[in-house]
């Protein structure tokens, strides 16, 4: 009987040995904080290629992919290996950071302490590997159409102006998510003009994909970012895919105008056939958007000269529409000629008593009116009397069309 005893209290001492949460005590409601980083937030002129964060407790990681937001953007070929010790976190990717660049890191909602899960707020850290820290911001929210509530975890996308990346293919350079209330921030970003979106990416492959919704500026307007934060505001919707439609076509001695049913964001011009060479940049700055950007114009110069162009017109959406244009410029209106007077005078009226007679020549065929004078004779200042056919003047046909009334000298009396 001894020895079962032992072996029931053996089997029991076995079992109150699994780890378990203990009962009881004060709930740890401390969020863990960032201690310090290497580099340090700020810092220049940093090299390497690893970031170690320090924190006040014991932390975890979890959805680390999914949380950590990287500006510029990375190249998926750059991943990295993940050292978790204790306290601290380590980041070390496979190549070194760019030269000349400012990073920030945002780690989300990734880290947490190992009792309650008590997410760090706020970890993030930013710094350059070149001299400059650059100090660029954006700011904002994004809404859902119907709705007009707050929509969260929605990307906001950046594209370099000069850069042919957009949310259908390539990668943005800049990259952040919006909170509970919609808001969002980007900062340490490079001073420049943009071209901005907000896409709720669900399978967070940072491009649009059908059917996600998308919100982008009206008219394909370009943001201008600099040092104080510009606020924007997006409104998701499902996008439009047709591509543009030319409405109408014009054309004068100077240019030529192909307007679109919407505003677009590009618009090239190359001559046909030649789709693979780059088209002439002399031939580009011929062709200018106006109008809201909703009309391409064509001016006539040395560059563009008449003849079938491909004009490629590219939406605020990445629809682009390719269209054979036949360039052909009004001809200038004929110059009207020259006036020619009604008629001439040989002679001076001012002298038609020295004279005698005053002699009018008109350019084409005229009829006088019987019951009406043709003219008034001013004798002085007082004295005016009208002048008729045939007391006082005579009409002579002196050309094919022409005629020629003639006054005599008047009786003195």
């Amino acid at each position: 009987m001894r020895i079962a005893f032992l072996l029931i209290t053996a089997g029991t001492l076995g079992s109150c040995a699994a780890i378990s949460s203990p009962e009881g005590g004060i709930r740890d409601t401390t969020l863990p904080k960032l201690i310090s980083s290497t580099p340090a937030n700020g810092a220049r002129n940093v090299t390497g290629q690893s970031i170690r964060l320090d924190f006040s407790e014991q932390v975890q990681l979890t959805d680390l992919a999914k949380n950590l937001l990287v500006a510029p953007v990375l190249d998926p070929a750059n991943t990295y290996k993940i050292r978790e010790d204790r306290t601290s976190v380590t980041l070390t990717f496979e190549q070194p950071f760019k030269p000349n660049t400012t990073y920030s890191f945002n780690f989300g909602d990734a880290i947490s302490d190992i009792t309650e899960k008590n997410k760090a707020a706020n970890v993030s850290v930013s710094f350059s590997t070149g001299a400059q820290l650059d100090s660029g911001a954006v700011r904002g929210s994004v809404v859902g159409l119907l709705s007009q509530q707050p929509a969260e975890g929605v990307s906001v996308l950046l594209y370099p102006e000069a850069d042919t990346s957009d949310i259908k293919r390539g990668i943005p350079t800049y990259l952040a998510r919006t909170d509970k209330q919609g808001n969002f921030a980007l900062r340490y970003l490079k001073e420049g003009r943009y071209r901005a979106y907000a896409l709720a990416d669900k399978n967070q492959t940072n491009r649009y994909e059908e059917p996600e919704a998308v919100a982008y500026r009206p008219g394909g307007q370009l943001l201008t970012v600099g040092p104080r934060p510009d606020t924007l505001r997006f409104v998701l919707t499902k996008p439009d895919s047709r591509r543009p439609l030319v409405t109408t076509q014009k054309s004068s001695p100077t240019d030529q105008r192909i307007s679109y049913n919407e505003g677009l964001l590009t618009a090239t011009l190359a001559p046909l056939g030649s789709a693979a060479a780059p088209p002439p940049p002399a031939l580009q700055e011929a062709l200018q958007l106006t109008e809201r950007n909703r009309t391409a114009v064509l001016y006539r110069t040395a560059a563009l000269t008449e003849g079938r162009y491909l004009l490629a017109a590219t939406d605020s959406a990445g629809n682009v529409a390719r269209d054979t244009i036949a360039v052909k410029f009004a001809e200038p209106p004929p110059k009207a000629p020259k006036p020619v007077p009604a008629y001439t005078v040989e002679g001076s009226p001012r002298e038609v008593y020295r004279q005698g007679q005053v002699k009018f020549v008109f350019t084409e065929p005229i009829r006088f009116d019987p019951k009406k004078p043709i003219g008034t004779l001013v004798e002085d200042s007082l004295k005016r009397r009208p002048l008729r056919l045939p007391q006082d003047a005579a009409s002579v046909p002196t050309a094919p069309r022409w005629l020629s009334p003639s006054i005599p000298r008047p009786r003195k009396r």
